[in-house]
């Protein structure tokens, strides 16, 4: 659990019973397994998609997968509010890749920010020396959330300009 902004959000692992119900569109099913209220799946224009259900849902029974670093959900009072995590364990530097996408109905509320702090204190517990994230160029809400919790765009983001890469050291920490 995070508190940022007064708001207690929850993150509960993604399991493959959790996917399976996913990507068969079964939300009675979604809510069943989380023991929370589903209005609003998935998130609109947000990074969980089919494609990220799939990837996750065939490493997910993988016993490489280290479930600390694997994808998460997000509730606010019980309801499901989003989805959050890491993209794998960190790489040979330590550091590791978030990834994040918040219901259209919870957006600008904070839910964002709070996500990415309990994200980096996770990984910081974890031993982790920093995380770093990818977003659209175009997307300040979720730049700003970032840069809230000590995030700052780095030169080696990549090559098209839709795209960057942000950064924050956990070392100071």
């Amino acid at each position: 659990m995070s508190r940022l902004c007064s708001i207690l959000i929850t993150l509960l692992p993604a399991t493959a019973d959790t996917l399976e119900a996913e990507l068969g569109r079964d939300l009675t099913a979604l809510a069943r397994c989380l023991e929370v209220i589903v209005d609003e799946w998935p998130p609109i224009d947000g990074e969980w998609d089919v494609g990220a259900m799939r990837f996750f849902r065939n490493r997910v029974d993988d016993p490489s997968l280290d479930p600390r670093f694997g994808p998460s959900y997000v509730t606010i009072d019980g309801a499901l509010v989003g989805h959050a995590g890491f993209f794998g364990a960190p790489d040979e530097g330590g550091e590791v890749e978030i990834g994040y996408s918040v219901c259209e109905s919870h957006r600008r509320r904070g839910v964002a920010t709070a996500v990415i702090a309990e994200l980096c204190r996770q990984a910081a517990d974890l031993e982790c020396s920093s995380v770093r994230a990818r977003v659209q160029s175009n997307n300040f809400a979720s730049i700003r959330a970032l840069q809230r919790n000590g995030f700052a765009a780095v030169d080696d983001s990549p090559e098209n300009d839709e795209e960057l890469l942000l950064r924050r050291s956990l070392n100071d920490e």
